[in-house]
């Protein structure tokens, strides 16, 4: 048996809708795993099932070559850090941290140790004795993150816990988990629909979409290689242009196979007065270091990414070239990438 986490065929339905469906999935020991996809994609749903939340309408569930997916949630030897900080007002941040150790009767002694490792780590020394409503927002995700850590407990499950704070406050607590988990080589499965989280800190992203396993890979790899247009279209900042062939081919000298869909990062695109696609510029924003030129290509749109020091032709016509092997194919009917 494999350690850390491993599902098989496992499904979740609620009345006749299937909120996750014949999920088979690996999440190895001292990793972390995030689970990443839109609104209603399944991923905390999947979470909870781990976690024993939920129980499974087929399929089965092993933590550490263990059968659990008919225990309870105290039998999982896991923690959990939700959405909401899920504080107590009236507790100060050393009780709320030491809360389910206190339930557990641990001793004091090992209360106060692991206390002030966990505090140290988070940075937490110096609010000890202050209330939840005497933090901020990050202070306070501080606070959950150091109870579910304090427990020891080798598998932590994180259901979007940084939704609630400020971009600035996001990038800071990424970085302070992903540390967090290397330095106590926890096995973690984290929730979220953010792309930018997921790729800055998985060992492994399991995309989801309509309640299945979309690719499953580190995320340069889903980056570089997505295996189907859903895939090409979440992970990227802009996205992947998407782009038929018949229109690349009606607009330029290119040969692109009927039926395909084209996918050409912004990155990988470039202007160039003998380049094979002919458009128009529509629009072009600033992002300081760079720009993104959205260009009409017939009834379709393709954005480029430029340096903003870069000249523009001044009429709007431009024509743009890219690398062959920057060029993915996927089947328009299918999704799915085709081999290349």
């Amino acid at each position: 048996m494999m350690d850390g986490v491993v599902l098989q065929s496992t499904s979740k339905m609620f009345g006749s809708t299937w909120a996750v469906h014949d999920i088979s999935l690996h999440i190895p020991d001292g990793s972390l795993t995030v689970l990443l996809g839109p609104s209603g994609c399944g991923k905390s749903t999947l979470l909870r099932l781990i976690a024993g939340l939920e129980t499974p309408t087929a399929g089965t569930i092993s933590i550490n070559g263990r059968r659990v997916d008919q225990q309870p949630v105290g039998k999982r030897d896991l923690s959990m850090v939700f959405q909401s900080y899920a504080l107590f007002p009236h507790l100060s941040v050393a009780d709320n941290i030491l809360f389910g150790l206190q339930v557990r009767k641990v001793a004091k002694a090992e209360q106060a140790l692991r206390l002030s490792r966990v505090a140290s780590m988070m940075g937490l020394e110096n609010l000890l004795e202050r209330k939840p409503s005497q933090l901020s927002g990050g202070q306070q995700q501080r606070v959950a993150v150091a109870r579910a850590v304090i427990s020891q407990r080798r598998i932590c499950l994180m259901d979007e816990p940084l939704s609630n704070l400020d971009a600035k406050l996001r990038a800071e607590m990424r970085q302070d988990i992903r540390n967090l988990q290397q330095t106590l080589g926890l096995t973690m499965v984290y929730v979220t629909h953010d792309q930018i989280e997921a790729v800055t800190m998985a060992d492994q992203i399991v995309l989801l979409n309509e309640g299945r396993i979309d690719q499953i890979g580190a995320p340069d790899a889903i980056y570089s290689r997505p295996a189907t247009i859903f895939a090409a279209k979440f992970i990227g900042t802009p996205p992947m242009n998407l782009v038929t062939s018949a229109t690349l081919n009606a607009h330029g000298e290119t040969n692109f196979p009927e039926g395909s869909v084209v996918g050409i990062r912004p990155e990988d695109l470039v202007l160039d007065a003998d380049g094979p696609i002919t458009g128009h510029v529509v629009m072009v924003e600033y992002l300081g270091a760079d720009r993104l030129v959205t260009c009409k290509i017939g009834v379709e749109s393709l954005i480029v990414r430029t340096p903003a020091r870069s000249d523009l032709p001044d009429e709007g016509r431009i024509r743009l070239a890219y690398l062959p092997d920057s060029v993915h194919l996927f089947d328009a009917k299918s999704g799915q990438r085709l081999t290349q």
